[in-house]
């Protein structure tokens, strides 16, 4: 077939040989990506694979919810910065799917939110009820729950989004006993692409690797070895997400 200047005319295809080249360079390409990821795995132990299933699982929120009475809900954060929010809702029951960094199966639900444009607040909880939080303590409650302020004058008055939730577009529906979370988390997703090349800007990796980027700090201190052996976050199915000790 004829080609000019190495490219072919429209209208024709690869000749054979050009096209076996082709696929053989794209084999190299992938059987070195996954060499690449068997070093990695080698080198860094298997904390690099926990890692990246733990951030893979952090990626959205999505998933079913019931409720034994009726509640209503209907709730989006717009754009992914939190300026702004719109809707309300309230749902205490239970949820099944993949929230809050764990795959759920009927586990205790609790959502509670308010948005009114330049300000808004949200409370959720993926394995605890209302009646297992203290709501009517902000400082405990962020400790137990996701719970903070939205929009221009919530994002002034705090508590801001926490590093899982900083940079995502909530959105809840419930209407009587049925709804629906659907939470696409993009920090997180940006935290899974980077992991495999060991940079964890979210800072919520496991010990055993060495981050090649760590998210800044104010200076180094020193960490308690009570603190120190804390143990690190759990696997991505079940249990109770732990908060690493800040450097």
């Amino acid at each position: 077939m004829a080609v000019t200047n190495g490219q072919l005319r429209r209208g024709e295809t690869q000749p054979p040989g050009r096209k076996v080249q082709v696929e053989a360079l794209m084999m190299k390409r992938t059987l070195a990506a996954w060499l690449l990821t068997v070093l990695l795995c080698l080198t860094q132990g298997c904390a690099y694979l926990q890692n990246r299933v733990n951030d893979a699982v952090e990626v959205i929120d999505i998933g079913v919810t019931v409720s034994d009475s009726p509640c209503l809900s209907g709730f989006v954060i717009f754009p992914p910065i939190h300026l702004t929010l719109v809707g309300i809702g309230m749902v205490d029951g239970w949820f099944t799917g993949l929230g809050g960094g764990r795959l759920q199966a009927f586990c205790p639900y609790y959502q509670n939110s308010i948005g009114l444009g330049v300000w808004g607040e949200e409370t959720v909880s993926f394995g605890k009820s209302a009646k297992d939080l203290p709501l009517n303590n902000e400082e405990e409650l962020r400790k137990q729950a996701t719970f903070y302020r939205s929009g221009l004058f919530g994002l002034m008055q705090g508590p801001l989004p926490t590093e899982d939730y900083w940079i995502s577009c909530p959105h809840y529906v419930h209407i009587g006993f049925v709804g629906a979370v659907f939470s696409p988390r993009y920090s997180e997703i940006a935290d899974f692409f980077l992991g495999w090349l060991l940079i964890d800007i979210n800072g919520d990796d496991v010990a055993g690797e060495t981050p090649a980027v760590a998210p800044p700090s104010s200076g180094a201190k020193a960490v308690p070895a009570s603190v120190a052996l804390q143990p690190a976050r759990p696997s991505a199915v079940g249990g109770p997400k732990s908060t690493r000790p800040q450097p």
